[in-house]
């Protein structure tokens, strides 16, 4: 199968590749099937959610681990059990960026991230809502932690 990504060319991809989103996404609850696209062929740090019933609905994601080693996901009973995870290891989390081209100004969305089970490639995007996270954390600040 091809698609017509939003950032990129043609992508191939194949049924395995579909992430699913049960519940869709926040303000997309209607878009429930996706593609994961990295930007580098080894790095699971930045890439794109890419629709694949809409090729103008895309997002950019990092993995907020790599810029924050203290950001906490504790996950509700129901969302392991609807996400049927039974391997913590095959948990993947990520963060909605919105990029711009003054860096200052890019920010992740720390308070709603997005969990991925990678043994069944099922997904879903969840709310922190007893945390202090943003939904428009500033990359510089998370940036500045890293160094």
């Amino acid at each position: 199968m091809e698609i017509n990504a939003k950032y990129f060319s043609r992508i191939e991809y194949s049924e395995k590749d579909i992430v699913t989103f049960d519940d869709g996404l926040y303000g997309f609850k209607d878009k429930k099937k996706f593609i994961l696209i990295w930007f580098e062929n080894t790095n699971e740090n930045f890439l794109c959610l890419q629709s694949i019933e809409d090729e103008n609905l895309a997002f950019l994601m990092i993995n907020p681990y790599h810029f924050l080693e203290d950001y906490d996901v504790v996950l509700s009973d129901e969302d392991t059990h609807s996400l049927e995870i039974n391997n913590v290891d095959s948990v993947r989390t990520y963060t909605v960026c919105v990029i711009s081209d003054d860096t200052s100004k890019s920010t992740a969305n720390l308070k709603c991230p997005i969990i991925i089970n990678s043994e069944n490639n099922k997904a879903k995007q969840i709310i922190l809502e007893e945390s202090a996270y943003s939904f428009y954390q500033p990359f510089t600040t998370a940036l500045a932690k890293e160094g």
